[in-house]
């Protein structure tokens, strides 16, 4: 039984022609990666001229041997036939390439005209008939749109950022209670007291995340005009202070609900007061943004570090995209290794998210990032998380066909490290959905994790 009510769309047709060279330069580990060589002589005599095309010629040839023979290492060690991998990676090329609006997804869809009309519908029920009948009505609609299932994340928390902007009273603090409730309670209007508190997680907890992160940064721009010149330790304990009050009012309240997944919903709770917390920070400074921040996830009372360290850094890094540019080589990556030494693994596990949002589905870059991004020998864990966020990225994007995911984990150089990336991504699916379980329509199709994705499935 599937995890959603609608079958999936009839799956793209992949041809293996014209993709065994490229497959040689995407499966051959980075280090060890062929291209063919540019040879260039002065020839100063006819006779010399000669003998330089027949050396270059040769050394053509012992190129191009040696590409073959890579290649066939990898192959031959490989559970998987030459044929699956190539057409494989055939497939992703074409996706990341493809400019058609109806393959748009994540961010990108909503610059799309179907996902921009998609948005103003739901803004408009949000605002006439409340966020649980909006999310109803959107659960609905992803049954049957597989597009719009794979968006929805960062749409729907755009919906809640928007909710909340309108919704804010411009002549009080908003942690102050109004006498219909304060402004979160209003926000999650008829979320909170539902049974299993079922709403608030579609999309994984979207909606939630976006009205906690915009809390707090409609409250910093409110306080900057009452107090302009806040020094470290009043900002700080403002800071503390909202955190306290999201908990309180929000996060509470879905932990003693009785029917609700308790686990569940903290972490969502506390993920979405880091994403506030660093909006926070970097209202006030550049430099001192991240570490601020990550401060006052160490502080904060009754919330979980290591969640809240989370929400942090996938704010982070969704919004370096905006500030430089990523590529897939190594003099940009060293960035990733700098900002990641001696944190979180959560760090890592987003990295990625800032290449994947300029190069959207190019998962085989993203993989390179991992590799260009750290010192092995130093960062091994967070190497391995890397790889696990483009797992992740690419679940995100394909949730009603999981064969793109598959792909991308297979392009990680390692093949223990290939099942540890798969592994997370199949556990993003469950935890998408709310269920304990993987539905066969999605395992059947796979071929190298077929069993991974079937084990998984039997777990509790």
């Amino acid at each position: 039984m599937s995890a959603r009510s609608a079958g999936n769309p009839p799956r793209k047709e992949t041809s293996s022609s014209d993709a065994a060279e490229e497959a040689v330069s995407l499966m051959v580990p980075t280090h060890l990666s062929y291209s063919q060589p540019r040879i260039s002589f002065q020839t100063p005599t006819t006779t010399s001229h000669g003998l330089v095309l027949l050396l270059g010629a040769i050394l053509a040839a012992l190129a191009l041997f040696l590409a073959g023979f890579l290649a066939g290492i990898y192959y031959s060690s490989s559970p998987y036939p030459a044929n699956f991998l190539c057409e494989y990676y055939h497939h992703l090329n074409r996706s990341n390439e493809s400019n058609d609006e109806s393959a748009a997804v994540s961010y990108k869809f909503l610059d799309t005209h179907r996902g921009q009309e998609i948005f103003q519908e739901l803004a408009t029920e949000l605002n006439h008939e409340g966020p649980a009948a909006m999310l109803a009505t959107l659960t609905t609609r992803m049954a049957n749109d597989s597009q719009l299932e794979s968006s929805c994340h960062p749409l729907v928390h755009r919906l809640g950022r928007d909710y909340i902007s309108s919704h804010y009273p411009t002549s009080n603090s908003i942690s102050n209670s109004q006498d219909d409730g304060s402004i979160l309670e209003q926000c999650l209007d008829h979320l909170l007291d539902q049974p299993g508190a079922p709403l608030i997680r579609t999309c994984n907890a979207a909606y939630l995340h976006g009205v906690i992160e915009h809390y707090y940064l409609l409250e910093q721009k409110q306080q900057k005009q009452k107090q302009p010149n806040n020094n470290v330790t009043e900002t700080e304990q403002l800071l503390l202070q909202l955190t306290r009050d999201v908990n309180d009012q929000v996060c509470q309240q879905l932990f003693v609900n009785p029917n609700s997944s308790a686990l569940s919903n903290k972490w969502e709770c506390h993920h979405g007061i880091g994403h506030g917390i660093l909006q926070f920070t970097q209202q006030l400074h550049d430099k001192l943004a991240l570490q601020q921040a990550l401060q006052i996830c160490l502080l904060a009372e009754d919330v979980d570090t290591t969640i809240c360290h989370n929400g942090l850094f996938m704010e982070y890094w969704a919004n370096m995209r905006r500030l430089t540019t990523f590529d897939d080589n190594n003099n940009n990556n060293h960035r990733i290794q700098q900002t990641c030494q001696g944190k979180s693994l959560a760090c890592s596990i987003y990295a990625p998210t800032a290449y994947l949002l300029q190069h959207p589905r190019d998962y085989v870059g993203a993989i390179r990032v991992c590799q260009h991004g750290y010192e092995p020998a130093q960062q091994l864990q967070h190497q391995i998380m890397c790889y696990q966020g483009v797992g992740v990225q690419a679940a995100k994007e394909n949730l009603d066909d999981f064969t793109p995911v598959e792909a991308a984990c297979l392009a990680v150089p390692n093949k223990g490290l290939q099942a540890a990336c798969m592994s997370k991504a199949l556990t993003y699916y469950k935890d998408s959905f709310g269920v304990d379980f993987l539905p066969k329509e999605l395992c059947e199709p796979l071929q190298a994790f077929q069993s991974l994705c079937q084990r998984m499935s039997n777990r509790s």
